[in-house]
């Protein structure tokens, strides 16, 4: 993704300047940056302790509990374990400082330019609808439909390049059946998290409705409010990254996909469906981010 200025105005807003954004940093680039600026302040004795406790549950996980596999981990990256406890306890205020220069992150200039968008949700929250009409998880995904549209808003742009001659999908109809994939990848991520914070709001008094089902239609409401996104997104700042990662790589996944199927579709037809016309695409599906196409053909 290409950064504009306007974008990148958007995310020098006092909103994103809050340091708690840098909490999403991985650890590879904390190391880089640390390569190229001065080393960072001693951390204070609270800060340590939290690092020491990080850095602990680090090296519980199975298999660097065991053996040399945690040092040959740290190695891999150039580290130590010093080096570790070192970044681990670096306060945020230093990590944003390293990490803001010259401009702030990629990511984090993607999200605020999708969150400050002003398009309404509405084709978007359709588009889920009529891709996955009896799921539950179109609810879930309601709130972050402005962090879907640029990615499908790619999609769609790099399908469009395909359409000349005969296609073997219905372009009006393709979106949707490529939809469920990325929606089978980011549940499993958002799921629990809106879960526990519905919960939190149903104690805080924060939910109306007689119903379980009529809160529940309230927190998603609630959530849907820009104020409240931007502040489930700031409290959840790794789930908001790993977010649009999953929007990222299910844009160039299917991108692929389509490309390869236009390209060998004549190919295909020979050898699966020689002596009639197989029609066009009708599903995609399969387990994990392995497409299995289905033509009409195939369903009859």
């Amino acid at each position: 993704m290409e950064t504009t200025p306007v974008q990148t105005d958007q995310a020098t807003s006092p909103l994103w300047q809050a340091p708690g954004w840098y909490n999403a940093a991985l650890l590879s680039e904390r190391i880089i940056s640390c390569l190229c600026t001065e080393p960072s302040p001693v951390p204070d004795r609270s800060k340590l302790e939290q690092a020491q406790k990080k850095f602990q549950r680090w090296r519980d996980q199975a298999p660097f509990n065991t053996g040399a596999f945690f040092t040959q981990r740290l190695e891999m990256d150039g580290l130590t374990e010093e080096d570790l406890l070192t970044l681990l306890g670096e306060p945020l205020e230093s990590l944003q400082a390293r990490l803001s220069q010259p401009y702030p992150p990629e990511w984090l200039v993607e999200l605020s330019s999708a969150l400050l968008d002003p398009t309404p949700g509405e084709d978007i929250a359709r588009l889920l609808a009529e891709a996955m009409p009896e799921s539950e998880a179109v609810a879930f995904l309601l709130p972050f439909t402005s962090l879907m549209r640029p990615g499908i808003a790619r999609l769609r742009a790099g399908i469009e390049k395909l359409a000349h001659g005969s296609l073997p999908f219905d372009q009006q109809r393709i979106m949707e059946l490529l939809l469920p994939n990325f929606v089978q990848q980011i549940m499993p991520k958002i799921s629990k998290t809106l879960v526990l914070e519905l919960n939190i709001a149903r104690l805080r008094g924060q939910l109306q409705g007689e119903t379980p089902q009529e809160r529940f239609h309230s927190y998603i409401q609630r959530l849907c409010q820009r104020e409240h996104l931007i502040a489930f997104l700031q409290e959840y700042c790794v789930l908001a990254r790993q977010f649009l990662v999953a929007m990222d790589r299910w844009v160039l996944c299917s991108q692929e996909l389509v490309s390869r199927l236009c390209a060998d579709w004549d190919e295909m037809c020979a050898l699966f469906s020689p002596h009639s016309e197989p029609g066009q695409l009708v599903e995609i599906g399969g387990a994990r981010a392995i497409p299995i196409v289905v033509d009409a053909a195939s369903c009859c």
